[in-house]
């Protein structure tokens, strides 16, 4: 069963890896998550095996939804955490139902937040990375009304919480 994020209020956000560090020489910036360490630590605790695309928000409010129930785990600076209005924790799995809002507000003590999925999320990877960069025009920055397809949520699902 396929499953997607539906991006309903993007803010300022976009898909991050751990960059293209191969195409310096040939002026192509690195890019990637700017937070590696919120970065990865959302990875390992959804469960990931490998470090997998994340959602970096920057500054502004994001909310989103899923279309089945997916791992997820929330790193990063401080903010007002919820799915469907009541409070989640950071720097921990949890699952959001499928239906149900993820929101992330008041992002404050630094600028950026992450959001990683369990199994990830299918993003075009373009020179080694699927990290945005404005300038290279690589990449995508997520807009109101995105929908990101994940790469088996509901097997990845059972084995992180079965």
């Amino acid at each position: 069963m396929a499953g997607y994020l539906n991006i309903k209020f993007a803010g300022f956000s976009s898909l991050q890896d751990l960059g293209r560090k191969a195409y310096m020489a040939y002026g192509i910036s690195s890019n990637g998550a700017l937070d590696t360490y919120s970065y990865l630590l959302g990875n390992e605790l959804v469960g990931n095996h490998a470090p997998e695309a994340s959602i970096e928000i920057t500054a502004f409010d994001f909310m989103m939804s899923s279309t089945v129930d997916v791992p997820v785990c929330i790193t990063g600076a401080p903010a007002e955490l919820t799915i469907d209005g009541e409070p989640v924790s950071a720097e921990q799995r949890v699952i959001l139902p499928a239906g149900k809002m993820l929101a992330v507000k008041k992002i404050h003590a630094g600028l950026r937040v992450y959001i990683a999925v369990g199994g990830g999320i299918d993003a075009e990877v373009r020179l080694g990375s699927c990290s945005f960069d404005s300038v290279g025009r690589l990449g995508e920055r997520l807009r109101n009304g995105h929908q990101l397809a994940l790469k088996q949520p509901s097997l990845h699902y059972r084995q992180a919480c079965g």
